[in-house]
């Protein structure tokens, strides 16, 4: 990022895995982008994680600035991760892409994120069946 954006000063923290997990590592992560007065946050640990600690971020008196939850943009953009074809891109599997390039990592994310959006499917669907009734 550094190269790519020069004139831009960049600071980072790396957070421990499962942050969301270990409160003082949260804590930790909150009082990094406060005690920074950055412009802009990038937040790029995951869902949901991520919004976790960008909702710490705002509630916190001395949080200020825009805060974006952004995943695995920034390993795209600097060429660290490479992005899902085109065409799966297209057919929204790039999710599946992501899931087979690191299978240790995300198995876990990805099938417990299914349930609760399927429910949220399900209930946007009776919904609207029962309004249209």
């Amino acid at each position: 990022m550094e190269r790519a954006y020069p004139r831009v000063c960049f600071r980072a923290k790396v957070p421990p895995e499962a942050v969301y997990s270990n409160p003082a590592a949260s804590m930790d992560c909150v009082d990094f982008a406060t005690r920074e007065e950055a412009r802009f946050v990038f937040i790029a640990i995951g869902s949901p994680q991520s919004e976790k600690i960008a909702h710490a971020i705002m509630a916190h008196p001395e949080g200020r600035g825009v805060g974006f939850c952004v995943g695995a943009s920034l390993e795209f953009l600097t060429g660290a991760k490479r992005r899902a074809p085109i065409w799966m891109r297209h057919a929204g599997l790039e999710w599946l892409h992501r899931l087979a390039s690191d299978p240790r990592r995300l198995w876990r994310r990805y099938v417990f994120a299914v349930v609760p959006l399927i429910r949220l499917f399900a209930g946007e669907i009776a919904r609207r069946h029962h309004g249209a009734g």
